[in-house]
């Protein structure tokens, strides 16, 4: 019997009998690997740590090499972390925001380019300062399969965050018109109709969906207009850090979107920080 318990694992306490080895001082519970992703489980299963009854379509860890789950509390086995995220060594070197619309601006000698680098630029130096460390910003990306840019891509725990970052004049004014049964949002910048631009950033929206792979990782657009004059009748909506949405994209001002981005979520840092990673490799510099 010792003989067949020690194959097994068990192990001798000093009182001469033989106990499992998850009664062991040292023992450590099975964990998933580094590369497991953190999704919705659409099958559910027992936790390979705790042995937690996962139920159907519940959010936990996947570990595709060894086909096993753990659940949401029973993260994988870590890898080594810098203290500081956002210059982690293992993503690329950020460009300044806004280094590509300077440099068409430079070509072009166009001064609406400059003003919009500015913008960019701007936008950056607020997520940079006021956001929690542990956010991850890419500045000034290229869009998948485009010469086209993305201005700023965030990854917290509330997900990805696709921010478009606009330096222009004029009031800003979000107005439903229609009637009741057919209602819409507009948006208003000096009198002019741009309710397009809302529209316009799921061509960065979706070849980001793509690249993730994962429809249960939250992806929120925002566009943001860099010193926007709102005018004085939102007053309690800015002091509220309520933003507008239109079309699933938050529609705001800075302060705004870096207060919702650094709310709580459900992706847990290891996840953020392995999104990260696959979104720098496929968003390389615009610049």
């Amino acid at each position: 019997m010792a003989v067949d318990g020690e194959q097994a694992g068990w192990w001798m306490a000093s009182d001469g009998k033989w106990y499992p080895p998850e009664l062991h001082p040292d023992f450590e519970p099975p964990r998933l690997s580094p590369d497991s992703v953190f999704k919705a489980l659409p099958y559910g299963g027992t936790c390979i740590t705790c042995g937690t009854t996962i139920p159907r379509r519940a959010r936990g860890w996947h570990d595709p090499s060894i086909s096993k789950v753990a659940c949401a509390n029973c993260p994988p086995q870590p890898q080594a972390l810098p203290q500081d995220l956002n210059s982690t060594p293992h993503l690329r070197t950020n460009p300044a925001g806004g280094t590509s619309a300077l440099a068409i601006a430079n070509s072009r000698r166009d001064p609406h380019w400059t003003k919009g680098a500015a913008g960019e630029y701007l936008m950056s130096k607020s997520l940079h300062e006021r956001l929690p460390p542990d956010r991850i910003i890419l500045d000034d990306r290229t869009v998948p399969h485009s010469h086209a840019n993305i201005d700023h891509v965030v990854i917290s725990p509330t997900g990805v965050w696709i921010i478009d970052s606009k330096h222009w004049k004029g009031l800003i004014q979000v107005k439903t018109t229609g009637g009741f049964l057919s209602a819409t949002q507009k948006l208003f910048v000096d009198g002019r109709d741009e309710s397009a631009l809302t529209e316009k950033i799921y061509s960065q929206v979706i070849p980001i969906a793509n690249v993730l792979g994962d429809r249960s990782i939250p992806i929120h657009p925002a566009l943001i207009f860099i010193d926007g004059d709102w005018g004085a009748g939102i007053t309690l909506r800015v002091l509220q850090h309520r933003p507008y949405e239109m079309l699933g994209v938050m529609v705001g001002w800075p302060k705004a979107v870096i207060a919702k981005i650094s709310e709580s979520g459900p992706l847990p840092q290891e996840e953020v920080v392995r999104i990260a990673t696959l979104l720098d490799r496929s968003l390389p510099p615009a610049s």
